[in-house]
């Protein structure tokens, strides 16, 4: 896990020479970049004052960078040693070294006094101390004022004034005796009202086939007159099985068996 850095904080950079008896001097740079995008943020020299045996320890003071997002991010630092000063040579035996830093807002979480207990009460006083404060900046309302019911209550007043002028006149009782008594009489005269079950029109037709015998040895003119009647009497009266078999009885041996009564009075028989 990277150590954390606390943003704008002061940081030592440092390189230790791991022999120590050597005694050269060497230039060490450090290039800080942005772990995720890559990019240089800062190229710091690191310096020795006196470099003996055993002190090959380079070191510089830093500004850690800001942590715009507030969420945190990572910077990684990359040590190389050269062996000249305008840092173009770099010292074969030395490897490049690189660490990666995680810079965020450090919390701490001891807020009370003494050791590392949290301290219930002082955050109860924190707490109401950062309330006071943001309820002394909300503006206080205006004292409302009371709304003036007085035009409803006139217009209520007017409203019951014109309930009471209204007058509504006393409802007359209607008489419906004569109009059931009409209904009654018109369902009695109904029931009285007899209708024959069948109308029996054979002496019509017997007549009607007398008068065509007696007229068939006339003029045509005559004959289709009275064909004209008996197709009239077979569309405007209905015959029953019964009365049309005692038709063809009564006409005899001038129609034949599978021929119609209607044939024999259009003269096709």
């Amino acid at each position: 896990m990277p150590l954390t850095l606390e943003p704008k904080s002061k940081f030592v950079l440092s390189y230790h020479i791991d022999d120590p008896q050597d005694t050269t001097l060497y230039y060490v740079r450090s290039v800080i970049k942005d772990s995720i995008t890559d990019t240089t943020l800062d190229t710091v020299d690191l310096t020795n004052v006196a470099v003996t045996a055993g002190n090959n320890r380079y070191t510089k003071t830093y500004e850690v960078p800001a942590d715009p997002s507030g969420q945190g991010r990572f910077i990684t630092v990359i040590t190389k040693v050269y062996t000249n000063s305008g840092y173009t040579t770099l010292a074969s035996q030395f490897g490049v070294d690189e660490k990666q830093y995680l810079v965020q807002t450090r919390w701490n979480i001891s807020l009370g006094v003494g050791g590392h207990d949290i301290s219930y009460n002082r955050i109860r006083e924190l707490i109401r101390e950062g309330l006071a404060e943001a309820l002394g900046k909300i503006p206080k309302p205006e004292k409302s004022k009371e709304p003036d019911l007085k035009p409803v209550i006139e217009a209520i007043k007017r409203a019951e004034n014109r309930i009471d002028d209204i007058h509504i006149p006393e409802q007359v009782k209607t008489d419906l005796k004569p109009v059931f008594d009409g209904l009654n009489a018109i369902r009695v005269a109904i029931k009285e009202i007899k209708i024959p079950e069948k109308v029996d029109l054979i002496p019509l037709l017997e007549e009607i086939i007398k008068i065509n015998k007696s007229l068939l040895t006339q003029d045509n003119r005559i004959k289709d007159q009275m064909s004209a009647i008996l197709k009239a009497f077979e569309k405007g009266i209905p015959m029953t099985m019964e009365q049309m078999s005692n038709l063809r009885e009564l006409i005899g041996s001038h129609i034949p068996q599978k021929a119609s009564i209607k044939d024999y009075f259009k003269g096709k028989i």
